[in-house]
């Protein structure tokens, strides 16, 4: 299921508030974007626990 607008913005927002170092140790891979994200917005990984590397790999090109 894709996410809409404001899912993605939650995303981008909770990695905004991290510092350079944790953001990219979160997004260095899948795994680790995976546990970060089942922490911290729970609702959203379940949604898109099937389409998690398509998601990751869009995000990592947002920053």
């Amino acid at each position: 299921m894709a996410l809409s607008d404001y899912e993605k913005q939650q995303v981008i927002e909770e990695l905004d508030i991290l510092e350079e170092t944790a953001r990219r140790v979160i997004l260095a891979s899948l795994d680790a974007f995976a546990t970060w994200l089942a922490k911290v917005l729970y609702a959203i990984y379940l949604k898109i626990q099937d389409g998690l590397r398509r998601f990751w790999s869009w995000l990592c090109s947002q920053f």
